[in-house]
This record gives structure tokens, C-alpha cells and sequence, in this order.
């Protein structure tokens, strides 16, 4: 539903000709008021339904859930989940939740932090008779990987496969990312070679997951070299592609290398963001090229991309290092302005 006030006026419409509106007319307007990140108001329609006598069903409780995972509210979508299965006091038991109701909390938990509530709806999927999906055993890698807890991730990884199911894209890449982020690179590398080898394609996720790694490690001949793979493989780099890359030159100290592919960006299908500009810009100043670090900034401007308080500490640090005072009480003019 694109227009939810419409809805409204229709409810308005139904109720003073005397009808009941049914779980179908409710769940519309919830479902309307969840895409359009109304969630609050979509809890409180919800409760409405149950003091007109409503009792909610499976689909109107999971659109609800669903509404408030994406929208982070997930303390509030575990307390609907779990009235779902307790009632509350308006009603007795609702409704079971089914594999897919499951599915959207574990992920809601997960991206929220709450690894170890989502650990214990992922064995109670398991008590019900339930068999966790792809999807499930995702997000729960995903979190525990995001969580520092790699070795439970990798064990999850393979329970699935002995359970015949297949990882998919998402899996890889979240247990290459933490056993990066572990320093385990050599299992972030072997699990690269097993998901080309059992055909499953990388995205850009996976590929800015290595070039990340190696650009931090200062391989970043290396990182280019993941790179061109990528483009061979139709995989088109994103902005954070590119500035990982100009982050990992810049380290290195290889600034011309670095100004070369931000002119190449734009070329490529990538507009440079501040983030780019800052990274650019830091390089610059680091190696006292004040010169060549304002002309960015004033192409920054031109370009009417906003200077964040990075761009400008980063420059005020710089001008200051090499004594240029009066032109750092112009920038920080312009700061106030």
C-alpha cells in the first residue's frame, strides 16, 4: 500500500457503517505502515486489532516482526515474537511461529548484537523439527563472526554442509571477513579458493572483504591484483572498492599510484564521495603536498560534495605542519561560515 492514509480514511469508512474490520484489513495497513518505517504506529494498529476483538494471525504477526527487524527495533519485535507463541492479555495463544517468522528474528538479533538470544531461538528451531534454511544459519554466522566468535561460526559452516545444504555467498564472505578480522588469513584464503571451487560467485562484499585485508597488510600490489579479478569476473567495484584501494597506496606511500586511480574512478562507473576526498587528502598531507591537498579540497567544494570535520582537521594539521599559519585561519574561517 503506497498511500496508508488512504487506508485509514477506508477503515474510517468501514467502521461507521457499522462492519468489523477483519486480520486481512489490519494486517494491509501494518504491512503499509512497516515499508513506509512507520513502526511505532504500525504496534500501536496492532494492538488496536486486538481490542476490536481481532486475534492476530501468523501473517499480521510476522509482517509486524518483519517491520521492526529492518526498522532495528527488535526488542519489540522479540516481545510481539514472544507473544506470539505465550499470549498476552487479551489473548491465549496466538499463533506459531513458523520457519520464516524464526528466520526474521535470528537476523534481527544478529545484526542488532544479541548473538546469544539468537543462538537459543536457532536451537529451538531445531527442538520444534524445524530445518534451518540457508538463510538462517546465515545470519547467525554472520553474527557470531561480527561478534569475534569465528571458531563457533566455522562449526555452524560446516554442520550445514553435513546437513546438505549449501553455503551461498553471504556465508562465505562472512567467514572470510572474520577470519580476516582475526588474523587467520590463510583460512580466509582457503575458504576464497573452496567457494570458487564449488562455484559459488563472489560479489562485491567478498572482494572488498580480501582487498580490505591486503590493503591493511600493505599488499596492495596484490589488492590490484584481486581487483582486476574482479572485473574479469563481472563484478562491478563500488566507491568503497576504490577507496580501500586509495587508502591501501596511501599507506604505502604511494600517492602518485593513488591520485591515478581517483582520476580513474569517475571513468569506471565510481564518483569519488568525501570519504575518497579524505583519504586523498590525508596522503597529501602527510607528506607536506599542502598544494596539491587544498586543490582537492576546493574540488571537493566545486563539486558540491560537503566537507566533513575530517577534511578540515586534516587540513588545519596540515597547513600548521608546514607553517602555513595564514592560510589555516582561512580555512578555519570558512569552517564558521
Amino acid at each position: 500500500m503506497k498511500r496508508v492514509s488512504d487506508g485509514y480514511v477506508v477503515l474510517g469508512r468501514i467502521l461507521r457503517m457499522g462492519f468489523i474490520p477483519n486480520v486481512a484489513t489490519f494486517t494491509t495497513l501494518i504491512r503499509g505502515l512497516c515499508m513506509e518505517r512507520r513502526v511505532l504506529k504500525a504496534t500501536k494498529l496492532f494492538r488496536k486489532m486486538i481490542a476490536f476483538g481481532c486475534k492476530p494471525n501468523l501473517i499480521s504477526c510476522g509482517t509486524l516482526i518483519n517491520g521492526l527487524c529492518l526498522a532495528g527495533n527488535t526488542s519489540l519485535a522479540v516481545k510481539v515474537f514472544e507473544e506470539m507463541i505465550n499470549g498476552n492479555a487479551a489473548f491465549g495463544h496466538m499463533c506459531k511461529p513458523n520457519i520464516v517468522v524464526y528466520g526474521t528474528i535470528i537476523n534481527g538479533l544478529c545484526k542488532d548484537g544479541f548473538v546469544d538470544k539468537a543462538k537459543e531461538l536457532f536451537l529451538e528451531v531445531k527442538v520444534l523439527g524445524f530445518n534451518p534454511n540457508v538463510v538462517i544459519y546465515g545470519s547467525l554466522i554472520d553474527g557470531l563472526c561480527k561478534n569475534g566468535f569465528v571458531d563457533e561460526a566455522k562449526e555452524l559452516f560446516l554442520e550445514m554442509k553435513s546437513r546438505n545444504i549449501n553455503p551461498n555467498v553471504v556465508v562465505y564472505s562472512s567467514l572470510i571477513h572474520g577470519f580476516c578480522c582475526v588474523g587467520n588469513c590463510n583460512e580466509a584464503k582457503g575458504l576464497f579458493i573452496e567457494m570458487l571451487d564449488q562455484g559459488v560467485q563472489p560479489n562485491v562484499v567478498t572482494f572488498n572483504v580480501i582487498i580490505d585485508e591486503l590493503c591493511k597488510k600493505g599488499r596492495i600490489d596484490k589488492a590490484n591484483v584481486v581487483l582486476e579479478m574482479m572485473v574479469q569476473r563481472s563484478v562491478n567495484p563500488s566507491t568503497i572498492t576504490y577507496n580501500l584501494l586509495l587508502d591501501g597506496f596511501c599507506l604505502v606511500g604511494r600517492i602518485d599510484d593513488a591520485k591515478k586511480l581517483f582520476v580513474s574512478m569517475t571513468s569506471k562507473g565510481c564518483k569519488p564521495n568525501d570519504y575518497s576526498y579524505n583519504i586523498l587528502i590525508k596522503g597529501y598531507c602527510k607528506n607536506g603536498s599542502m598544494d596539491e591537498a587544498m586543490s582537492l579540497y576546493k574540488e571537493l567544494v566545486a563539486k558540491a560534495i560537503r566537507p566533513t570535520i575530517v577534511t578540515y582537521n586534516t587540513l588545519l594539521a596540515g597547513l600548521l605542519q608546514v607553517s602555513k599559519v595564514g592560510d589555516a585561519q582561512n580555512l578555519f574561517d570558512e569552517m564558521k561560515m
